[in-house]
């Protein structure tokens, strides 16, 4: 039956010898094409009850349009189209007591109509333009930044007596286009009210403030909650792109992408002001353990304050040293710390302070940002390499895939210079 046939269907009761009831079998056209050119012939066939080779009831063929000759099987006819196109009704009637009559609509078509325009092949599809290479991610890391505005060294920013300058730092930071900027605790003295905040570091450092990833030091805690440091930063929305606990004083650690090859993860140092402090099972030193494993396919650098080892006039920090063999046996990448205010570079270290060339981490301090300089001890550490504590400067570092190339930048004015590669773990 065509695709687009119209049936009408009239209910019959057919009383034969075997007193069957029920639906006749549809009319089949032959060939099942729902179209007939003009002029051209199709032979029709239908089904009907049957009493043995023949018929039940007598069965006529009617055309409303064209020729219809029944053939010489009643349940066939041939039908030859009108010569112009339009639409035929083929009637079947089937002359049972009650009759039953089946209809059939075919289409004639024009004998000229051209046969159907193939539709054209699509287009094929640009292959898409291959993604470029990720590109490296410039940092700039530094501590131990800007003076209290109030310094008698201040003067309106500029610095005096090689003091109060976080102006030529910030600078230099310039000048380097960074991606991203992590600033290693301490980033505005005396005590790190928002005042203080808005009178020097928004002055100076405040540049970098969308591209800024923070540490807490000892100097932000010197007012209450480090109230002026979440405040300022609130305001310049550098705690909307950090995760929450960045937002939260009694934490304030933290971890992000930077690129796709490194992982920067920023510890709170300030063990007596975060909440549990730094030790073992301490809340911040089980999200450090989980957040290094959470990162095994990526390098991972790690910034805080305070420094685990040094040479500075502080020493050792032994409130550390959890957090310290947590990087070293899960494979932390790199170390950066200031506090001291010097550049010092350390040989990769085991959790005892050890040199350790295979698993070691490298640890460097870069408090030069421009508060002021410390000297240092005498008896320098068995595994420091690099010492500079009489010239600001910041780390520039470019972080690839495995590897991260480092270089100190001495600030206008001061000569120092250390350079070299990391490969990750």
């Amino acid at each position: 039956m065509p695709r687009n046939a119209t049936r009408r269907w009239l209910p019959l009761c057919l009383l034969l010898a075997a007193a069957a009831c029920g639906p006749v079998p549809p009319l089949q056209v032959v060939p099942e094409d729902e179209k007939v050119r003009a002029g051209g012939t199709v032979e029709l066939r239908a089904r009907a009850p049957m009493r043995g080779d023949r018929p039940a009831f007598p069965v006529t063929w009617e055309a409303d349009v064209g020729v219809i000759e029944p053939l010489e099987d009643p349940l066939r006819a041939l039908y030859t189209a009108p010569p112009t196109a339009g639409v035929a009704t083929i009637t079947v009637t089937l002359h049972a007591p009650d009759p039953h009559v089946l209809e059939v609509t075919l289409e004639v078509v024009d004998a000229a109509e051209p046969a159907p325009e193939p539709e054209p092949a699509p287009e094929p599809e640009p292959a898409p333009e291959p993604e470029p290479d990720p590109q490296p991610v410039t940092v700039v890391a530094v501590g131990d930044i800007a003076c209290d505005p109030q310094s008698p060294y201040f003067e309106d920013g500029r610095g005096r007596d090689g003091v109060c300058l976080q102006g030529r730092t910030a600078d230099l930071a310039a000048s380097l286009a960074p991606d991203a900027v992590v600033a290693l605790g301490d980033l505005q003295y005396s005590d790190g009210s928002y005042s203080e905040f808005m009178g020097a570091w928004r002055l100076s450092w405040g540049r970098f403030d969308e591209v800024l990833y923070p540490a807490l030091g000892s100097h932000e805690y010197y007012t209450a909650g480090a109230a002026g440091y979440f405040r300022y930063l609130r305001e310049r929305g550098v705690m909307d792109r950090l995760p929450e606990t960045a937002d939260d004083p009694e934490r304030g650690y933290y971890a992000v992408d930077l690129g796709p090859h490194w992982r920067l993860v920023v510890l709170n140092s300030e063990c007596e002001e975060v909440a549990g402090g730094c030790a073992a099972g301490s809340p911040q030193h089980e999200w450090f353990v989980d957040e290094l494993g959470a990162a095994a396919d990526r390098c991972v650098l790690v910034a805080m304050h305070d420094p685990r080892f040094n040479t500075g006039r502080n020493g050792a920090d032994d409130s550390l040293g959890d957090l310290f063999a947590a990087a070293y046996e899960l494979g932390a990448d790199l170390m950066l710390t200031g506090h001291e205010h010097r550049y010092e570079r350390f040989a990769p270290l085991d959790p005892d302070g050890e040199r350790d060339d295979e698993r070691g981490v490298p640890l460097i301090i870069v408090g030069t940002g421009g508060k002021s300089l410390y000297a240092t001890r005498e008896d320098p550490h068995p595994a420091s390499e690099v010492r500079y504590m009489d010239a600001y400067g910041v780390l520039h570092l470019t972080l690839d895939e495995g590897r991260a190339d480092f270089a100190f930048r001495a600030a206008e004015g001061f000569e120092a210079a250390d350079a070299g590669t990391v490969l990750c773990r």
